[in-house]
């Protein structure tokens, strides 16, 4: 709330973006089935899992053998429908003439139409952090306003050199052998970005 209330009238600031780079993989559903409930940090989404896979399937006592793919990625867009719901409802109430900008998907999102259509029904940009690509794919871009049915933006993306002085050896950034070839990997990107 603190927060909000001091950016609601800096002219400067467009939004919010909830998160950064969350994760979304073909286990989620088994991962929360099988969390220890125990830990009582893990009732709330062991039990949210289990209602759904219950729902799903209409039975009483559904087995993780029960699980297929298509169950699978429907959990992943009902996790992040949830998520963004949450999000996009506290960021509207204290906050209500700014956009909500997302979680700045990254590739294991945004290859998949569930997280981004999750994302459309509640953010008002979708965010979108792009790496290793020397030049964005046109269908995917096409895909991501298809599936989302909301403008998106690319948030991030970047190319490394080897003459910079720097080991590179961390993220997950083009690599290309000078500073000069950085300029060309950038123009290259936003030009097709732009088209």
């Amino acid at each position: 709330r603190s927060n909000a209330e001091r950016c609601n009238n800096n002219e400067y600031f467009i939004g919010w973006m909830s998160d950064n780079e969350l994760p979304a993989t073909d286990a989620m559903l088994i991962n929360y089935l099988t969390l220890n409930t125990d830990n009582p940090i893990n009732a709330y989404s062991y039990a949210a899992a289990w209602t759904w896979l219950c729902d799903y399937t209409g039975k009483d006592n559904p087995q993780i053998s029960d699980v297929t793919d298509a169950m699978k990625e429907d959990f992943i867009e009902f996790v992040y429908d949830r998520y963004y719901s949450v999000c996009a409802t506290a960021i509207k109430k204290w906050s209500p003439d700014k956009l909500y900008l997302g979680s700045r998907h990254v590739v294991s999102n945004y290859l998949r139409k569930s997280t981004m259509a999750a994302a459309g029904r509640w953010c008002d940009i979708v965010s979108i952090n792009v790496y290793c690509e020397w030049t964005p794919k046109s269908l995917l871009m096409a895909d991501w306003y298809e599936w989302s049915k909301k403008p998106y933006m690319v948030t991030e993306f970047y190319a490394m050199a080897a003459d910079s002085g720097l080991g590179n050896s961390g993220g997950a950034g083009w690599k290309v052998a000078t500073q000069n070839d950085r300029g060309r990997f950038y123009e290259n990107f936003v030009l097709k970005l732009l088209q």
